[in-house]
This record gives C-alpha cells, structure tokens and sequence, in this order.
C-alpha cells in the first residue's frame, strides 16, 4: 500500500513537473520539489496559467479553479508532511538511481570508445559519396552544423530516411 501511495505522489509530481515545463511564459508552474507552504491565495496551480488563458475560461470556472486549486494546495501541503519520510526516502532512491545511470552512461562510453575512429572512417567513405551540393547539409566533421534545408525545395524526399 504505502508504494502504491509513493507512486501515485512521484507520479502526481511527475504530471505537474511536466506540465510546468510545458507551459510557455514566465507564470509557469513551479516543479513540485520546490513547492512551499504559501500565505497567497494559490501555492500552486492545477494548470498552467497559460492554459486556462487558451482555454479561455469563464469568469465563473475561474473563481471554481481557483477554488479547487487551494483545496488541493492544502492537500497536497498536508499529504506531503504526513508522508515525509515516503517521499524522502523515494527522492533519495531516485536520486541514487540517477547517478548510477550517470555511471553507467559513462562506463558505455569509455566502452564504445574504441569505435570512434571506425566511425570517423565509415562517416569519410560516406561523405565521398555525395556531391558538393548534399555535403552543404551535413554537419562538418569539425562539428560546425550547417544551416538546414531550405524547405521550399522538394529535395527531402529525394533523401535517404534514417
């Protein structure tokens, strides 16, 4: 029962997290991690204040958003303090995990590394097959990027897809 409730917290946190980062402009909606306890009407919004302006909400749903929005605020402060040590101890597992993925990544890259000048021959043979024209499009091996394809022209569909 109680990883079922630290899933659907860490899960809850996750939306939220999401959301906020999706949100365009500068009223986004912090990460739940740095949410405090607030003495403002919202410590947090259920949407990011961009949606509710693309949903063009009626004066009337705002003030029941607003509502909802600070019952759930409560809720939440009150979930969290009564959970504390779940979630605690679910932030530091994940946080263990996280650098252990860092170390992993690391590991396959030192692992891989024996391939890069293989890579770098197979990538030059390639590039000798192409006219001036498509080499403007590929990145230069210095890693200088060239500017994209113009869309206008129907050459894309002339390319190879991955």
């Amino acid at each position: 029962m109680k990883s079922t409730i630290i899933t659907l917290v860490i899960g809850s946190a996750l939306v939220l997290a999401t959301a906020s980062l999706r949100a365009e402009g500068t009223n986004s909606t912090p990460p739940p991690s740095q949410l405090q306890p607030s003495t403002s009407a919202h410590a947090f919004h259920l949407i990011p204040p961009m949606m509710v302006e693309k949903l063009k909400l009626t004066d009337d749903q705002k003030e029941k958003l607003k509502s909802i929005e600070e019952s759930f605020a409560k809720t939440y402060q009150e979930y969290k303090t009564t959970h504390k040590d779940e979630i605690e101890a679910a932030q530091k597992s994940i946080d263990k995990a996280m650098a252990e993925l860092q170390e992993q990544r690391k590991g396959m890259e030192k692992a891989m590394a024996g391939l890069q000048e293989q890579r770098k021959a197979a990538q030059e043979q390639f590039r000798s097959l192409l006219t001036d024209e498509q080499m403007k499009y590929l990145p230069s091996p210095k890693g200088n990027n060239p500017p994209p394809p113009p869309q206008s022209q129907g050459t894309q569909s002339n390319k190879s897809s991955n």
